[in-house]
């Protein structure tokens, strides 16, 4: 489900992650970009198939009537795993989806994944493309990589969980700071396509790519992109570099940009395989009255982008949440420094 507001901020926790979590509807993938003066807050998430409907439903009780909303039934996420955040894997993940002609319906990033939402009827042509591009250890081909899923229903099954603890075990949070959070609308599938050509070019020139969410805008066919990115340099010659290659790419086309930010990776195991655990994350933060630029929830992990002032309230406000290791926040650096 897709879904657009007028509210801002505030929406996410209560007209769609706490309905769900009180309905005991587990979400597989969540997105969210903030409102701003001129743009209302966009959000994508999943359910199990049979769940859709009725989460459509419930979720439609909340809204208010300038809001938006839509139910992309018969879909499916498909996930790649690049090493350290390469902005150019991610970047052919995105040629490969655009190349396929398959409509995305929404793109997530965790540090260890990038996950695109697509129709399950462009799921063939977008594997055909991924397997040109990349190299997999454990399939040499689409064909054996088809022979070897399970049928959807036994992976629902290897993975929900049976248990709800009443205070919930993550492994770590990681904080990263200094990073450059962009936002662009893309206004067709062939810009999708250069924005990939983008990424792969920030990738040789040593940016790193910790964040990265892409969500439709329901009233045009466009896609709403949020991403973080960070490199060994000054200030002004980070944002004068990425401002050249987007303008390179996608002539016309204007970024929005917000720095310094800080983000926080909730590390699982549990997202994913229980409900509950997004809305959370999100109450606490709105408990700590800390602003939420940005969310993307996919591959047992959780990623929170917020302004760099906000990080100190953010951390103690989870630590009492969670129960968790305590972490310290590390500079984002280039990947070649990692």
């Amino acid at each position: 489900m897709a879904s657009s507001s007028t509210s801002a901020n505030s929406c996410l926790g209560k007209d769609i992650c706490a309905p769900l979590a009180q309905q005991k509807i587990n979400l597989t993938f969540l997105t969210h970009i903030a409102g701003r003066l001129d743009r209302d807050s966009s959000t994508v998430f999943c359910t199990e198939l049979e769940a859709g409907a009725s989460s459509h439903s419930l979720v439609q009780t909340f809204h208010d009537r300038r809001s938006l909303s839509r139910l992309f039934s018969d879909t499916c996420i498909i996930s790649l795993y690049p090493h350290n955040q390469h902005p150019d894997i991610t970047g052919l993940f995105l040629r490969c989806v655009a190349q396929a002609r398959v409509v995305l319906r929404g793109l997530a990033s965790s540090p260890s994944a990038v996950s695109g939402v697509i129709s399950s009827g462009g799921r063939n042509r977008a594997i055909q493309q991924l397997f040109k591009q990349f190299q997999f250890p454990t399939y040499r081909s689409p064909t054996e990589f088809f022979a070897a899923q399970l049928p959807p229903q036994e992976l629902v099954r290897a993975v929900v969980a049976t248990y709800q603890e009443k205070v919930i075990k993550i492994y770590c949070l990681v904080l990263e700071i200094d990073i450059d959070l962009w936002e662009l609308t893309l206004p067709s599938s062939p810009a999708l396509e250069e924005f990939g050509r983008a990424l792969v070019t920030m990738g040789k020139r040593g940016f790193r790519l910790p964040f990265l969410v892409a969500l439709p805008v329901l009233d045009r066919p466009e896609l709403r992109c949020s991403f973080g990115l960070c490199a060994d340099l000054p200030a002004g010659d980070r944002v004068a570099a990425i401002e050249q290659i987007i303008q390179s790419h996608l002539p016309g086309l204007s970024a929005y940009r917000q720095s310094p930010v800080a983000a926080i990776f909730v590390h699982g195991p549990h997202f994913g395989d229980r409900y509950g655990i997004g809305d959370t994350v999100v109450e606490a933060l709105e408990r700590a009255e800390v602003t939420l630029l940005a969310l993307s929830c996919t591959v047992s992990s959780i990623s929170v982008i917020i302004k760099q002032q906000d990080l100190a309230p953010a951390v103690q406000i989870l630590e009492k949440t969670f129960e968790v290791p305590r972490c310290q926040p590390v500079q984002c650096r280039s990947r070649d420094n990692q």
